[in-house]
Parts: structure tokens; sequence; C-alpha cells
């Protein structure tokens, strides 16, 4: 989880991984010098969940969310990692579901379908370009955060996400991605 000045939506993001059906999860979080609350919040957290797996490493300079996503490739030590932004909340069997078929499969890659919450209180759930990669990996979408990534996968293909960009680093990341994977 990229964390920059994230205190008002970060509990809630842990909410939803701590009621994650998938029991064994390495939730990293990367405070990206945030100058509000986010890693007492972080914390507060962590104190009031012991048996929660997550980990806070603070960055020394401020990077951008490539950089802080980076860092949690290199920490990460599980099969798969997944990219939550601290706004987001996946479903509580999300991973489990996509861990499953994962394994399953040997996939370098799974995708889900999206359901997004608009501030304005509208639900949209996309689930045709699911079926659209499923033909041709070039549908890809472009959002880092619907799928999950076989480390092994990343680090052999040296796929990161683009430092620099502050706009379609995910875009970038998931070309490399639907290029490079067999699975």
């Amino acid at each position: 989880i990229p964390c920059f000045n994230v205190e008002k939506y970060i509990v809630r993001c842990l909410e939803s991984l701590r009621t994650q059906t998938f029991s064994d999860l390495e939730i990293i979080c990367i405070d990206d010098c945030s100058c509000d609350n986010t890693v007492q919040t972080i914390q507060d957290y962590q104190h009031s969940h012991p048996t929660m797996n997550i980990r806070l490493i603070r960055k020394r300079k401020n990077g951008g969310v490539s950089v802080a996503r980076n860092t949690g490739i290199n920490a990460a030590t599980g099969l798969y990692i997944g990219f939550v932004d601290a706004d987001d909340y996946p479903d509580s069997d999300f991973y489990e579901k996509l861990y499953k078929k994962g394994v399953k499969y040997d996939s370098d890659i799974v995708v889900s379908n999206i359901r997004e919450h608009t501030l304005s209180g509208k639900i949209t759930t996309r689930t045709k370009w699911v079926r659209n990669v499923a033909r041709n990996r070039k549908y890809f979408n472009h959002t880092i955060w619907c799928a999950i990534y076989k480390r092994t996968f990343l680090q052999e293909n040296k796929i990161i996400n683009p430092v620099g960009l502050t706009n379609g680093e995910d875009t970038v990341f998931c070309i490399k991605c639907a290029c490079s994977t067999k699975k």
C-alpha cells in the first residue's frame, strides 16, 4: 500500500484486508514521507491488530507512488503480489479467489473484474473487459490493482513501476506485464 497523507482512508483499507478470507496476507505499507498522521494511524492499527502481518516501511525521501510500489515489490516475500491503494477496499474474498486461480493454473497474472464506487455513490461493475483479456492479452486493463502478479515473474522479467511518471504509471507497468507473460 503506497501511503502519502492518507490518514482519512488507510483504516478502511486495512480493515478490508483484515477481513479477507485469504488469511496468509503480508501487508506492506510504504509511507512516502507523509505530513499528516498516516504513520501514527498505521502504527495504532498495528498495535490494535497484533496478529495481522502488517509491515510499515518509512521512506526517508518522498519518491512518489512508483518508488513506493517498487519498495513493496522488493520487500515482498509471498508467491503473489497485489497492489492496493490506500483508498481501495477489496471485497473480502478478492485475494482468495485470485490466489486459488493463480495456483491452480500457475499463472503469472490473475485478473479480476472491477467494481468502482464513485464519490457521488454510483457503483459501476466492469466485467466485459475480463472476457476480452482472455481472448487477447493486449486488452489487459491498465489498472494495477485489479490483479495479482507472481513475484518471481516480476523479478525474472525485471518489471517495476516506472519512476518519474506522475500519470499513467499503471499503464506502463501493466503493458510490461501483458507483453511478458505466457500465463
